[in-house]
């Protein structure tokens, strides 16, 4: 807000692109799809300006910065005014320009990587959890709709205060690359992950006259600060967090979710699409130029597919170190609920809580090697095949990935429960814990060739115990 006492005007433009897809959910109602994204008068995806700026605030407050000053605060003795202003966040047509307004030629481009994002569901990921039965929590099955990784938005960012102050406002500038401000829904299942592309900036001095003549002549513009200094961005402070590394290698076939459609030929011996495909997404791929290109079909690792096996395999660990070796699913249930959503987050209850654990979904930019599979089951009197267990599936051999991932240090995480995370992430990195799909067949299993947990072993070594732990029974267990 402009007011006289503060005439010192920041004014960023501001380019960010996805990393991973990103969903913000819009409020309209649709009978085939349970959410679709909010979009503008030509049909484009966009970013509402309230949620670039709860996420900025949500970045500032955990940097302890005066978040009442900057984006003020209604209270029934004072209303403070925000000093910040987040204007909708513009997607980029297949030109690289912002789309603005009521754009004619936007409506009519006929180009694949426009009609991809005026598509109904760019990207459509089904989300699931499952209970200790296998099936489908009530409540918890559902499809997310997001735009492709490479999407690219511009926004314009405007700090009013009474004298200026450069480190101050690049600090508000390096909060785009906090490892939290992440965009939209399911943050913490691997969506919403930006980077910043492009960051271009002006100071405006109003009791200078020039500086006005400049503000007044930049108004004709889209945005303020488009043509002006170019800002090398600054790395943010992530202090609070362990960082964990693992850089996976496939010991034979994998396939980590379900796709819709094969990957490369089929070849001469199989003419039959298989029935069962590796997970891939389109994306959304920039050169050099700033042309973009759409790739159809890229192999995708989802986040919620490894942290649900880690997970699973970390409540193990847990009960072990804490010597409950009872059978019970009562007990584990209550373990998960009580101890693992400091980790993992828990959506269900009054209890709710989002996780400290910040992963991403992994995009392969080289495809592995494919090979297709036939299952069947015979029937022991018959001898022949069982009606409908007959099936192909295609399966991704060797290759690998590096998974990363962060932890938000808190009071409540124990040394046992970080201890059981840790051994988890080596269970994965030296065979013992399989991901995706065909686990009972030898599929999934990967080892790492480099490793790296040391901030999350040195910290667990100087966490306490938990409250209920027996060192007695565990030592004995």
């Amino acid at each position: 807000m402009l007011l006289a006492s503060t005439p010192i005007f920041y004014s960023a433009f501001i380019t960010l692109e996805c990393l991973t897809p990103l969903s913000v959910k819009a409020d309209d109602r649709d009978l085939t799809l349970d959410t679709r994204l909010v979009r503008d008068v030509n049909g484009y995806p966009i970013l509402p300006g309230t949620s670039i700026a709860g996420v900025l605030r949500s970045v500032a407050r955990q940097c302890r910065a005066d978040i009442n000053q900057l984006f003020g605060q209604a209270s029934d003795s004072q209303d403070i005014p925000s000093q910040i202003q987040v204007s909708f966040g513009f997607v980029h047509n297949h030109q690289n320009q912002p789309i603005m307004g009521l754009d004619m030629d936007a409506l009519e481009s006929t180009h694949e990587v426009d009609r991809c994002l005026k598509n109904l569901m760019p990207i459509l990921r089904d989300q699931v959890a499952l209970n200790e039965y296998g099936v489908a929590t009530k409540g918890a099955k559902m499809d997310r709709t997001a735009v492709p990784k490479g999407t690219r938005f511009s926004f314009e960012l405007n700090w009013a205060t009474e004298v200026k102050n450069d480190e101050q406002w690049y600090k508000i500038l390096a909060w785009l690359e906090h490892p939290e401000f992440r965009l939209g829904g399911l943050t913490h299942r691997g969506f919403g992950k930006v980077k910043v592309h492009q960051i271009r900036y002006q100071v405006y001095d109003f009791t200078q006259a020039e500086s006005l003549a400049l503000w007044q002549q930049n108004r004709t513009l889209s945005f303020n600060a488009q043509n002006g200094q170019t800002h090398e961005q600054q790395i943010c402070e992530t202090a609070g967090y362990l960082k964990f590394s693992l850089n996976l290698m496939a010991e034979d076939f994998w396939r980590i979710g379900q796709g819709d459609k094969a990957l490369g030929e089929l070849g001469q011996d199989y003419t039959k699409e298989p029935d069962l495909k590796p997970y891939t997404e389109m994306v959304i791929v920039w050169s050099k130029s700033d042309v973009p290109n759409l790739e159809s079909q890229q192999v995708v690792i989802p986040a919620s597919g490894i942290k649900g096996a880690l997970r699973h395999r970390t409540l193990f660990h847990f009960r072990r170190l804490m010597g409950d070796l009872s059978d019970g699913m009562e007990d584990k249930a209550t373990f998960s609920n009580s101890e693992l959503k400091r980790l993992f987050g828990d959506i269900q209850g009054d209890g709710a809580q989002v996780g400290t654990l910040i992963m991403d979904d992994i995009y392969l930019e080289k495809t592995p090697l494919t090979k297709i599979m036939m299952h069947n089951k015979i029937d022991r009197f018959t001898g022949g095949t069982i009606d409908g267990a007959l099936f192909s599936e295609q399966l991704l051999y060797g290759g690998g990935f590096t998974l990363e991932g962060k932890i938000k240090e808190s009071d409540g995480q124990s040394r046992q429960l970080l201890e059981a995370f840790t051994l988890a992430l080596k269970d994965l990195a030296q065979g013992r814990l399989a991901l995706g799909g065909g686990s009972t067949k030898g599929h999934g299993y990967f080892k790492a060739d480099d490793i790296d947990l040391t901030q999350l072993e040195a910290v667990a070594a100087q966490r306490p115990n938990h409250p209920d732990y027996k060192q007695s029974e565990a030592q004995s267990a």
